[in-house]
Parts: C-alpha cells; sequence; structure tokens
C-alpha cells in the first residue's frame, strides 16, 4: 500500500485549480491496464481471503458476496478533467436482491463481463462511461439523481445549471462531467455490520492493497477539489486508506441537533511506486457526511447548510468555481 503523509498547507492543490486539461493518453493507459490487472483477478477466492481476514471477533466471515466480481471504481474516471472535478466515495457496493430489477441487472452483466476476459473488461469501461447517460438502464436514480441535484444546487452551482423541472439529466450531466465516485472496498455485500474496519487499517490482503494501489493513483491523477464520504460512519475506513492531517477528523457542526455535523481533514495521498515519478502527491480535503438516499437522510435543507460548513472551512471561495468548458 501506498505511504501516506499528512499536510498543514492550506492552499491544498491550488496550482490545479482553473488549469482544466483533459487527462493524458500515457496516464489514461497506465491507469486502465492497472484497472485490468485487479479486474481479472480470482475474485471468488480473494473474496473467500477477506471475509476470513476481515470479519469482526466472534464472526465466521465480513458478509461479502463470492459470486460477484469486484469492481474497480463505480463511475468512468477518464473523462474527468484534473482538478476540475470532486470524488465521492462510499464504503462498497451494495448487493441488491432480484426484486430490485435494475441494480440486479447490472450485478449479472458483471457477472458475464468478467468471464469475457479482456472483451468483458473493455465492455465495463463502456458500461461505466455510459452509466450517467439516457442509455443506461442500470443508472441508480433512487440514490444519484437525488444527490446530483443536492451537489447542483449548492457545492457545484457553479460547474452547471441545475433546473429542479429536469433534475434526472441535470444530476447526470454532474456527476458525468464533475464528479468520480467509488468506494473504499471493492466488494459486494447486503450489509457491512460484520466487517471490522480496524481489521481493514490492518489488512495485508494482497486484493486488498492491490485496489487501495488503484484507488489512490486514480484520486492523485484527477486531483480532486476535495473528496466527500457520503455517511458518518466510515470515519476509520477514511482515516486507514487516506491517513489525516494534523488532529485527525475534526468535527464542524451546522446547527443544534448533533446530527446537524461533518467530520473534515486535510489529507495528502501519495502515488503508488508505478506513477511517482510523473504524478505529484494528492494535497486536498475531506469532509464526512450524513447520508444522503431517496428515502431518507439529509434533506436539501441539510445538505444546503453543510455545504456551507464545508465552504467556511476550507475557507477558498475559488476551489468551488469549476471551469465551465469542459462539460459534456
Amino acid at each position: 500500500m501506498p505511504h501516506r503523509r499528512s499536510t498543514r498547507s492550506n492552499a491544498l492543490g491550488a496550482s490545479m485549480l482553473n488549469q482544466s486539461v483533459p487527462l493524458g493518453d500515457d496516464l489514461k493507459s497506465i491507469l486502465i491496464e492497472k484497472a485490468y490487472r485487479f479486474w481479472k483477478r480470482d475474485f471468488s477466492e480473494d473474496v473467500r481471503n477477506v471475509n476470513l481476514e476481515l470479519a469482526k471477533y466472534q464472526q465466521v466471515s465480513a458478509g461479502f458476496r463470492e459470486d460477484i466480481p469486484a469492481i474497480p471504481f463505480s463511475s468512468y474516471p477518464f473523462d474527468l478533467f484534473p482538478g476540475n472535478c470532486i470524488a465521492i466515495i462510499g464504503l462498497n457496493p451494495a448487493y441488491q436482491n432480484p426484486k430490485k430489477l435494475t441494480a440486479y441487472r447490472e450485478q449479472v452483466e458483471l457477472q458475464q463481463f468478467h468471464k469475457e476476459g479482456r472483451a468483458g473488461f473493455n465492455k465495463f469501461l463502456k458500461n461505466r462511461a455510459d452509466y450517467f447517460t439516457e442509455s443506461n438502464l442500470n443508472y441508480h436514480g433512487g440514490h444519484f439523481t437525488k444527490l446530483g441535484g443536492f451537489l447542483g444546487r449548492t457545492l457545484l452551482s457553479n460547474a452547471a445549471e441545475y433546473s429542479v423541472d429536469d433534475k434526472l439529466n441535470c444530476s447526470m450531466k454532474i456527476f458525468r462531467n464533475f464528479v468520480f465516485v467509488s468506494d473504499f472496498l471493492p466488494w459486494f455485500s447486503e450489509n457491512t455490520k460484520n466487517t471490522s474496519a480496524q481489521k481493514v487499517s490492518s489488512s495485508k490482503s494482497d486484493s486488498l492493497m492491490m485496489y487501495r494501489s488503484l484507488l489512490s493513483d486514480i484520486l492523485c491523477v484527477l486531483k480532486p477539489r476535495w473528496i466527500q464520504c457520503n455517511g458518518l460512519q466510515m470515519a476509520q475506513y477514511a482515516e486507514c486508506v487516506f491517513g489525516l492531517g494534523e488532529g485527525g477528523l475534526i468535527e464542524r457542526r451546522y446547527g443544534e441537533n448533533e446530527k446537524w455535523r461533518i467530520l473534515v481533514s486535510r489529507i495528502e495521498i501519495e502515488p503508488s511506486d508505478d506513477l511517482k515519478e510523473i504524478v505529484q502527491p494528492l494535497r486536498t480535503f475531506l469532509c464526512l457526511h450524513n447520508f444522503t438516499s431517496s428515502r431518507s437522510g439529509q434533506s436539501f435543507k441539510h445538505f444546503s447548510k453543510m455545504s456551507e460548513c464545508l465552504r467556511t472551512w476550507i475557507g477558498d471561495e475559488e476551489r468551488f468555481q469549476f471551469d465551465m468548458l469542459s462539460p459534456r
């Protein structure tokens, strides 16, 4: 796993702001090959190993599914403009039962793609590239449309015009052009109640270390303005994967209710040995906030107040001014 160190700098990655340039073909090729090496692993064997290694005390399994391939990223990172995007990191992909047809169909496709080797991986890449478009039948609108709307009306209001009368397309445009989506853990599960965050921190699993290296390299290349984690419960995972600045995670409240809070930190992520000669470390900001979903979690009122709290803490309004020339 690449070494990560903390930073005290307030001007994290400032040189990248307002200098939007497409991702170069050489870096894109390196990252795609690295993603393919992870993709082609025997995922069932990997899951059997991590289920044993990451299970909580007195649990026989961490709960990851052996029948669905791990995914190297949830959205397509290679069309984003480095320094003109943000990253949203979840915990892990959620398994969906057959009653939720859209998400279940995606899982079946992943199983088929994995059987087809390199050709299947190319199909996976196209699937990710098309995910936030009207043509993708597997789009998880219940989650992304609401979150995209919140982002488009608050933190990314400069990035694209948002219309409440066209929520779906506006949200897709936000994600397609400005947001990298991935997870701390790449394996599917119904829940993570039996997964130990402490064991994730100390794990020497080949598959987990390989995945972390890939995630670190993608983030170092994309240079997101900040990283959001959708759920305060991911604090331990954020600490072990990113490493935190001086003082660790800092609590900032934006209301009287104790639930109205964010956890923030300055972080620095080192690229792996594959890229350290050509890619600079990522210096950016980390924010963990309450979960946002279609049926529960934050309302727009809460998310708006959270956004203002984050802006105030970062204290650099230029970081919220995105280049409008890049959207597709």
